[in-house]
């Protein structure tokens, strides 16, 4: 390391405060800087009934979501922010394009109702099917693994864009994104665990699925996602059980589906995600 005037040369060179680090070398820490913030301070944010939530913590100075975000960083929303942070390019710097009055209960609800494709669907108790029913099924469950996974690429095209200001209104597009990667989950695995496999990827398919990320809007895209013919409207469903009965469909329900979730606010992004905040 050469010897300690060399040491200390470069350490200045680097701009470094040596006597700050020679003191923290024998342990002396000052951690007034930890004090020194003009972020709010003090604030005992209480859990509700069900916990800590968003809406708990959404208290003084750190609740107010600012019509137009003053900086584009990834610094939190009321914290105390250097004046040279770089800027991050976000595009989407409007409140009223992603904010909804009820997007903190939205999340709330999501990640509740969370669910588990490897521990929650009996996949060792599905029937023996007729050959044909099972190669339909399998196709079925190809092109399902194919336009699931469309709704999570699609929305997250948008986080990237949205300004930290609205975090709130990120981490519920995240829970969009995970509920999609989940469904994509359940039809491949549907696929591989009764003696089939996958099926064809159809051309007419995926032209269609491009039509979708192509889209210049997130209202765009939300609107042509809803009509592809495997966008049923959401019902509540029961517990997950396999059926070889009637139509010759080896599974009665769509895993987690619930009634669609509605916004009441303006949002052009967040009603995005409203459109398909059934499919949980």
């Amino acid at each position: 390391m050469g010897s300690p005037a060399s040491r200390r040369g470069y350490t200045m060179a680097l701009g470094l405060d040596l006597d700050y680090l020679e003191r923290s070398a024998r342990g002396e820490f000052d951690l007034g800087w930890l004090r020194d913030s003009d972020s709010e301070w003090g604030v005992r944010a209480k859990p509700g009934k069900t916990g800590l939530t968003l809406r708990d913590i959404a208290i003084g100075s750190y609740g107010e979501v600012p019509d137009h975000a003053p900086l584009r960083t990834m610094a939190p929303r009321g914290s105390d922010i250097d004046p040279d942070v770089p800027d991050l390019g976000y595009t989407i710097n409007d409140k009223s394009e992603v904010w909804s009055d009820n997007l903190l209960d939205l999340y709330e609800e999501a990640v509740s109702r969370q669910w588990s494709a490897t521990r929650d669907i009996p996949w060792g108790d599905q029937p023996e099917l007729d050959p044909d029913i099972e190669h339909a099924m399998c196709q079925l469950a190809t092109v399902l693994s194919e336009v699931e996974m469309v709704a999570s690429d699609f929305p997250a095209k948008w986080l990237w864009r949205i300004n930290h200001d609205y975090v709130e209104a990120k981490m519920l597009h995240c829970t969009q994104v995970m509920d999609e990667a989940r469904h994509t989950e359940v039809f491949r695995k549907r696929a591989l665990a009764n003696g089939g496999g996958l099926g064809r990827a159809s051309a007419v398919v995926e032209r269609f699925l491009q039509l979708i990320l192509d889209a210049q809007s997130c209202d765009e895209g939300s609107a042509r996602a809803s009509c592809s013919p495997c966008s049923a409207p959401a019902r509540p469903s029961p517990p997950h059980r396999w059926s070889s009965k009637s139509s010759g469909s080896a599974c009665r329900t769509r895993p987690g589906m619930r009634p669609a979730a509605r916004f009441s606010g303006g949002s052009r992004v967040a009603n995005g995600a409203a459109a398909r905040a059934g499919d949980r």
